[in-house]
C-alpha cells in the first residue's frame, strides 16, 4: 500500500484485506507501534490463523522496518542496533516474502539510498537482516519493486527493478537452516546427549551444541542475550559460558544467513536461594 496513511491489520481473509489499527504511542524501549504520520510503503504477512495472531512486516519511507506479532495491534521497530539493518538509510521501500524447501519464509526488503540502500534478507521473522548487495546496482539502489520465482528444493530467483537502473536479478541459495538434536550444558568437550537443560542461575556454564547445518559464526541466543564466542563446525558448537538468568528459556542457534533452529527443549535456570535468616543472639 505505498503512501498508505495510518496504522494497518488484517481484517479476515490471509492478509488481503487491512482496516486501520490503533496507534501506540512510542515508548522507551523497542516496544513502539508505527509512526503516526504515515508513510507505510508495504505491509506483509508471515504467518496466518487469527487475525489476533499473525506475525506481519512493515516497510516505513523514513523509520525502517517494523514488526508485529499480535496481527498488527502493536509493533516494534526491528531496523535498529543489531538487526543488520542500522546501518542503511531506513527508507524501506518493498517487502516481499519467498517459501523455503525447507518449510520456512525468508523475508526481503529493499532499502533506497545510492550509499547505504540495498537489498536484505532475513531468515528469522524479521528479527535479522543480512545483505544480498552483490549482483544489484550499486550506483542507483532506489528500489521501486522487488519479485521472486522459485519452486520446491530449488534456489530463488529474485528480480529487483530500480528507478532509472532497469532490472537486476539474482539467484540466492536456500541453505538448510540449524538443527539441534543433542547437548551438553557444564563440559564444551562432552559427549552430547538430550537430558533435561539447565543450570546456575548465575551463568558461566561451559556446553556444546551437537546437531547439523552450523556456519561459522553462528550466535547462540538465550533470550535477548546473545552468545558470539562459540566456535566448532557444522555438527558441533562449542561455547565458553552460559549467560545468568532466571526461569526457563529456549536456547537458540542462528546462522549468520539468519535462519536459525531451537533446543526442542528449555533451558531451566536453578533457582536462586533464599538468604538464610539472620540469627539474633541472646541478650546476656
Amino acid at each position: 500500500m505505498p503512501g498508505a496513511a495510518g496504522h494497518y491489520i488484517p481484517q479476515d481473509g490471509p492478509g488481503l484485506a487491512y482496516c486501520p489499527a490503533p496507534h501506540v504511542a512510542p515508548q522507551p524501549v523497542a516496544a513502539a507501534g508505527l509512526p503516526a504520520a504515515g508513510g507505510l510503503n508495504a505491509v506483509i504477512e508471515l504467518t496466518t490463523g487469527a487475525p489476533e495472531g499473525r506475525t506481519l512486516l512493515a516497510a516505513h519511507a523514513h523509520e525502517g522496518v517494523y514488526r508485529s506479532g499480535d496481527g498488527g495491534r502493536h509493533w516494534t521497530r526491528v531496523s535498529g542496533t543489531g538487526s543488520g539493518l542500522e546501518q542503511t538509510s531506513q527508507q524501506a521501500a518493498v517487502l516481499v516474502t519467498a517459501k523455503t524447501a525447507w518449510g520456512g519464509l525468508d523475508a526481503l526488503v529493499g532499502m533506497t539510498g545510492a550509499a547505504n540502500g540495498g537489498i536484505y534478507l532475513s531468515g528469522d521473522g524479521g528479527l535479522h537482516w543480512t545483505q544480498l548487495q552483490p549482483g544489484f546496482d550499486p550506483a542507483n539502489l532506489s528500489l521501486s519493486s522487488t519479485v521472486h520465482a522459485a519452486c520446491a528444493g530449488c534456489a530463488v530467483q529474485y528480480y529487483s527493478a530500480s528507478y532509472g537502473g532497469g532490472l537486476y536479478t539474482r539467484t540466492v541459495p536456500v541453505n538448510p537452516p540449524p538443527a539441534v538434536t543433542g547437548w551438553n550444558f557444564g563440559n564444551a568437550a562432552g559427549a552430547c546427549a538430550a537430558a533435561a537443560p539447565g543450570g546456575p542461575a548465575a551463568g558461566g556454564q561451559p556446553f556444546a551444541l551437537c546437531g547439523r547445518n552450523f556456519q561459522p559464526g553462528a550466535v547462540v541466543q538465550f533470550g535477548t542475550t546473545e552468545l558470539r564466542g562459540c566456535k566448532g563446525g557444522a555438527k558441533r558448537l562449542s561455547c565458553p559460558a552460559t549467560p545468568p538468568g532466571t526461569g526457563a528459556v529456549q536456547p537458540v542457534v542462528r546462522n549468520p544467513d539468519t535462519r536459525s533452529g531451537a533446543l526442542p527443549r528449555d533451558y531451566v535456570y536453578a533457582p536462586v536461594p533464599a538468604p538464610a535468616p539472620a540469627v539474633t543472639p541472646p541478650r546476656p
